[in-house]
């Protein structure tokens, strides 16, 4: 049974709530910590692709701006050749025809003008319309910023209404002209916000252009209100080399809208392209996987933990079960074992116990004492007082006998009727004979009535002590001690007789 209860207790641990809940607690954490690995891997994929794509859309917007300004910058440097060429001498200019060309061509170039170095107009290709920028001119040249081409770009210049440009300069420092000139060719940005327009960037994507002093001069989507105001721009963004990438996140100053921002310099010069894609736009798919795939796990995560905690309500009850069920068996072999008049062991105890207690003596080679006792003219009595008196008598011999044997180890039986026995391990003869005279004491100090004979219930007892080994049997004890019981009631009861010798070793 120890054993049983062992098995029992071993497996109520194994079973038990805190066990099982951490057991499964770590098992959630991983499988959540595994799907948020996948998702912020996933997460990482889309802004590096996000990237990717901005660099590529970036280099298009680049080079688109390049082209557009190398265009009119040929036609800058041709003006400049023709003001350096021999052929202009004392500082006279050439006539319009000469320097811009032919009608048709100075309408398709957009205005180009030609001034001193304070902004006076000295000549230009379209004075219909140069009027318009006159006033302009001297902030145009004090605001030019110059590449290390040679070309300058102004701030913006909003000259004509709903129609922001820049003014594309290239300087002449011939001493023959007499002074410094400035040729000037006006840029509309009408063009750019065509180009800018034509490249898709999800809802919420931003492409544009800014100038060196951080004035927005294209971005698509067009905010008119938002156009030619100045916008916050990274030192780091300053400084970068042409042809080198910034990467950033940054809060749009326009729309609020958080973004992943791509930008580099147009080539050598004072202009900045930049591409902002939309968080949201990026991780839309995304965030809707990563809801679906936690909602997912979640849900799994409660049925497990439901699952679990069922099973361990099951396992609970049936251990709870199991306990009971061993208890009530262990009560039924106590039962089997317990005499139900005298509260003392039955036969089968005393078999089961002096045989233990025989093998234990046995390994130390300590004696074992045996005592028999019988109640003298017990049937007389029943007779006389009938089976109820008789049981007490049964009962307070037993008390007798249990008050007097003190040490864990002694044994007290009921052999079978009116006759008990006690086993005293580790005990000489003559401790089993004081033990034998105390219990006969202690009846006698009862004095209980046994009119039959005219007198008190008493008792006689045989004594046997062996030293177990060799081959002596515990069966041999038990004859020996029997044998001494005998005696004694042969004698004339009421006494106590010593075996005359112990089991032959």
């Amino acid at each position: 049974m120890p054993e049983a209860k062992l098995k029992s207790d071993f497996a109520a641990g194994l079973v038990s709530f805190r066990g099982i809940a951490a057991v499964i607690g770590v098992a959630i954490v991983v499988l959540i910590a595994g799907c948020i690995l996948v998702l912020l891997e996933a997460r990482a994929d889309l802004i590096y692709r996000a990237n990717l794509m901005a660099e590529n859309i970036l280099v298009l917007a680049e080079q688109t701006v390049e082209i557009e300004i190398s265009r009119y910058d040929i036609r800058l440097q041709d003006i400049v050749s023709t003001l350096a060429s021999p052929s202009v001498q004392d500082g006279v200019l050439p006539d319009a025809e000469t320097l811009f060309g032919g009608l048709a061509e100075r309408e398709s170039a957009g205005d180009i003008i030609i001034v001193n170095a304070t902004g006076q107009v000295l000549i230009s290709s379209r004075p219909e319309i140069t009027s318009k920028y006159v006033r302009a001119l001297p902030n145009v040249l004090a605001t030019a910023s110059f590449g290390s081409n040679g070309l300058g770009i102004s701030s913006v210049v909003k000259a004509r209404p709903h129609e922001p440009e820049v003014a594309l300069i290239r300087r002449v420092r011939d001493p023959r002209l007499g002074q410094p000139l400035n040729v000037i060719a006006m840029l509309p940005m009408s063009w750019i916000q065509g180009v800018f327009s034509q490249i898709k960037l999800g809802d919420r994507g931003i492409i544009g252009l800014i100038d060196a002093n951080h004035i927005l001069l294209a971005r698509q989507p067009l905010p008119p209100d938002k156009l030619c105001l100045p916008i916050p721009v990274p030192a780091a963004l300053e400084h970068q080399k042409p042809g080198a990438i910034f990467h950033d996140e940054r809060k749009s100053a326009i729309d609020g809208n958080y973004r992943l921002v791509t930008a580099s310099r147009v080539g050598d010069l004072p202009l900045f392209v930049f591409v902002g894609l939309s968080k949201e736009d990026i991780f839309q798919g995304w965030n809707e996987r990563a809801i679906v795939l936690l909602v997912a796990v979640g849900f799994l995560a409660v049925v497990v933990v439901a699952l679990t905690v069922a099973v361990i309500q099951q396992l609970r009850s049936k251990l709870l079960q199991d306990r009971q069920l061993h208890e009530l068996n262990h009560q039924l072999e106590e039962l089997a074992r317990t005499d139900q008049l005298t509260a003392l062991l039955n036969r089968r105890g005393f078999d089961e116990n002096i045989a233990r207690e025989w093998r234990r003596c046995r390994r130390s080679l300590k004696p074992i004492s045996l005592l028999m006792i019988d109640a003298d003219y017990f049937k007389q009595y029943n007779d006389h007082y009938g089976h109820q008196s008789g049981d007490n008598v049964l009962r307070m011999l037993a008390r007798c006998i249990e008050e007097t044997i003190r040490r864990p180890g002694d044994i007290a039986a009921r052999y079978g009727g009116e006759e008990f026995a006690v086993v005293l391990p580790d005990t000489h003869r003559d401790g089993a004979m004081l033990i034998a005279e105390k219990i006969q004491a202690q009846l006698a100090s009862l004095a209980i009535e046994h009119a039959p004979i005219h007198g008190v219930v008493t008792i006689s007892v045989g004594v046997a002590n062996a030293v177990p080994g060799g081959a002596a049997t515990v069966e041999q004890l038990v004859a020996l001690a029997d044998a001494a019981l005998y005696q004694s009631k042969t004698d004339g009861r009421n006494r106590i007789t010593l075996a005359g010798s112990q089991p032959a070793a």
